[in-house]
């Protein structure tokens, strides 16, 4: 190497340069690139608008509008891929009745009617947005007969329920688990599953509150999810086999605000 290509490489003034004009200028230029292939991804969709992969591979979206969250990797089937473990446990087992709070477009709560056919599921959000959407997409899988769709989800919802038969919780209320999940209805939880998702970012006392109150009742598990750019080396699909990792990282994305946890919650019953 030359006197002038080291006096070049090592000049501080020259790299700030480079990185105030050409740094952003490739930063944009991968998002373009991103963004086109998922759009070209999403076009593959379009002609019947299922679930290619993963536990709920043939879920049908009746339009692309999920709600909070991501769509593409619902639809590859790569969607929480941190909590298989736990799912593939709860679909090995059957439930009277499923709820689902927070249930938002109906990814879990119309997954579920699908895969226990024979379960009465509960969906609640407090969004009317949400619970428009979750009806379409009960309607468009037919199973629209077997979902109550409501509204908010109280403490006291839990406790007056049904549970003597089991059931299976499925929570993903944005930060409201101290709220929804309390040493009052607990009692009566003894005989349900359940699988939370802990917004520590929202309340540093969630999982602490979590753990706490179901300590005497059920076995725990916690699920850590990971970041996107390890999505992008781990996950797989057959729609990204030839993609780069900076394309991969923005299809995996689920824009999460930190590292978060899931507690899987077994009944003695089990």
């Amino acid at each position: 190497m030359n006197a002038f290509k080291r006096n070049l490489i090592g000049n501080d003034l020259v790299w700030a340069i480079s990185n105030i004009t050409l740094l952003p200028v490739c930063q944009y230029l991968k998002k373009c690139r991103s963004s086109f292939v998922r759009n070209r991804i999403l076009a593959q969709f379009r002609h019947d608008m299922k679930v290619a992969d993963g536990i709920f591979a043939g879920l049908r979206y009746p339009e692309f509008k999920p709600f909070g969250s991501t769509l593409l990797p619902k639809l590859l089937g790569t969607y929480e891929n941190e909590i298989r473990p736990a799912m593939n446990k709860i679909l090995s087992r059957q439930y009277p009745v499923v709820l689902n709070i927070g249930c938002a477009e109906g990814y879990y709560a119309v997954g579920l009617a699908l895969k226990f056919a024979k379960s009465e599921v509960f969906a609640y959000d407090t969004s009317e947005k949400a619970r428009s959407l979750c009806r379409q997409m009960a309607e468009a899988n037919n199973v629209a007969d077997r979902i109550r769709i409501e509204g908010e989800c109280r403490p006291e919802t839990l406790a007056d329920f049904d549970f003597s038969a089991g059931g299976l919780i499925i929570c993903d209320c944005e930060g409201g688990e101290r709220h929804i999940f309390n040493s009052d209805n607990v009692k009566n939880l003894k005989n349900c599953d359940l699988l939370i998702e802990l917004h520590d970012f929202a309340d540093r006392s969630i999982t602490g509150h979590i753990a706490g109150i179901f300590a005497d009742s059920h076995k725990m598990t916690f699920f850590h999810s990971i970041d996107d750019y390890q999505k992008a080396v781990q996950y797989k699909s057959p729609f990204l086999q030839d993609k780069d990792l900076s394309v991969r990282k923005y299809i995996f994305a689920e824009d999460r605000v930190e590292i978060m946890n899931w507690v899987f919650l077994e009944s003695s019953r089990q």
